[in-house]
């Protein structure tokens, strides 16, 4: 018969909020109501018999097992430790886990207290991942500038490369016409690695406004189709489904991330292999699509990590690991939900949802043409030297082009009486920037002040796009092209 001390232990640890499991050799003696609840059984009598291993994953079952053997053959004390476990029903479990070795009913056993940490770790996960997605934006910056600048050149120099080997060689040779190709796809696969890496920097300047999900997927479709009939069946369908409120050019950047990863999901050269793309209003009336494959599949411990920044399950080589990062961060930004359901072996789901727009139209951002063969005086200031050389190099087969280094420079040359029809200036140099020439442009020559642009090639400070867009001038982000000068030109242009 219990004493009194024994009977008072006994209502507590059966009543106790967290989880106490009695276990001997590896297998459960007793357990506590707390203990059934966490692990989904209906009665503590149920847990008694079953192996610790069957709730906790390998590893871990591993290393409690180390530790359980420590305290009972050297007494070792052990600090709390979380342990991966299984449910009942097959859900994932984080059990933060005290143990400590004593006699029950005459033999060695082992007492853990066991306290339900899933939703803590959760959002422990979430902050981490925060962590990193501003350490990644910080990074973003230096590299969109350093990488960008050289882009911007390169950019402009294969255009100069082709001009010219046009005008010397007719007809240019076609393995010159293939090596210029190369070179211009390669240029473009650095610029949107560079622009897919400031995605988490800063939103896009693009604006929000009603996108119909079906133009913007199919567009999608032209740009990785030829990739996917490679490796698999692609069907789509799209039901009715409102108008998104969000941008078509992210909006598209996302389906073809989802689409290439889905490719990519597939084994090569099997039978059998699909892809199907699907919009469709969901019962809530959003606009969704979707994007479904039978592909490998995700692994159960791989999936709380997907959303990761550099985090793949590709082999090395094969994926940067910032599609999906990308994705899901583009997608909340739009007020959206990215949900991805997958199982390993089977393939994997992933659905996107956007806010519905109201019946605004849809409205097409304006676009004016360059005005053909007219010639401008051009100011060019930046402190890359490739830059300005590049830029000249293309230019000036149409205009008259001065460049400077340095904002002294362009200051003295406007003193000297100098007139333009476009001042385009770096934002970002050393000694004085380009929002320090502005306003020396807005104050002292005011007639050239509406004729002023910038261009910049990183990610900009808080304060820097709200001077500038205070200014009210235009940006270029590079690498831009040839035709993005032209285009500003006819925009700033009083014949515009």
């Amino acid at each position: 018969m219990a004493t009194p001390l024994e009977g008072i232990a006994l209502a507590l640890v059966e009543g106790a909020p967290d989880g106490v499991v009695v276990s001997h050799d590896g297998t459960v003696l007793f357990a506590n109501e707390a203990a059934a609840r966490m692990l989904g059984y209906e009665s503590p009598r149920a847990m008694e018999g079953v192996p610790l291993s069957q709730w906790l994953l390998p590893d871990e079952a591993q290393e409690m097992g180390r530790r359980i053997h420590a305290m009972l053959t050297t007494g070792a004390r052990f600090p709390p430790r979380e342990y991966g476990a299984r449910k009942l029903d097959g859900s994932p479990l984080r059990a933060e886990i005290t143990s400590t070795p004593f006699l029950w009913e005459g033999r060695p056993a082992i007492v853990a207290f066991a306290r339900d940490v899933t939703e803590r770790s959760r959002m422990q996960a979430r902050l981490a991942l925060t962590d990193r997605l501003v350490a990644l934006g910080t990074l973003a910056a230096g590299v969109a500038h350093e990488i960008n600048n050289p882009m911007t050149a390169v950019h402009f120099a294969a255009e100069a490369l082709e001009r010219s080997l046009v005008r010397q060689l007719r007809p240019v040779p076609p393995e010159v016409t293939t090596l210029l190709g190369d070179l211009k796809r390669g240029a473009e696969r650095v610029t949107s690695l560079v622009r897919d890496l400031k995605q988490f920097s800063r939103p896009d300047d693009e604006q929000r406004r009603p996108v119909t999900l079906r133009d913007v997927l199919e567009q999608a479709v032209r740009l990785v189709g030829h990739a996917l009939r490679h490796r698999a069946t692609l069907t789509t369908h799209h039901a009715e489904a409102p108008a998104a409120l969000g941008m078509p050019g992210r909006i598209e950047q996302v389906a073809v991330n989802l689409l290439l990863n889905a490719s990519q999901a597939l084994p090569e050269g099997r039978k059998g292999n699909r892809v199907e793309l699907r919009s469709f209003a969901t019962s809530d009336g959003r606009a969704a699509f979707s994007v479904q494959d039978n592909g490998v599949g995700i692994s159960a411990r791989d999936l709380p990590h997907v959303f990761e920044p550099f985090f793949t399950t590709k082999p090395v080589g094969e994926g940067t690991g910032l599609g999906l990062a990308i994705s899901h961060n583009i997608v909340t930004q739009l007020g959206g939900e990215l949900l991805l359901e997958s199982v390993q072996g089977q393939g994997t789901t992933v659905t996107v949802i956007f806010p519905p727009a109201s019946s605004a139209p849809i409205i097409a951002p304006e676009r004016r043409p360059a005005p053909a063969g007219r010639s401008a005086t051009l100011l060019l200031i930046d402190d890359e030297p490739m830059v300005l050389a590049s830029l000249r190099a293309v230019l000036s087969d149409q205009h008259q082009v001065t460049v400077c280094s340095r904002v002294q420079e362009a200051v003295a040359l406007l003193e000297s009486g100098a007139a333009f029809d476009l001042v385009l200036c770096d934002v970002m140099m050393p000694e004085s920037d380009g929002l320090v020439l502005h306003e020396q442009v807005r104050t002292r020559w005011p007639q050239l002040a509406p004729r002023f642009a910038f261009m910049t090639g990183g990610v900009l400070s808080l304060e820097a796009s709200q001077r500038i867009e205070a200014s009210g001038r235009p940006v270029l982000e590079k690498p831009f092209r040839p035709q993005a000068v032209e285009a500003l030109l006819a925009m700033l242009s009083p014949e515009g």
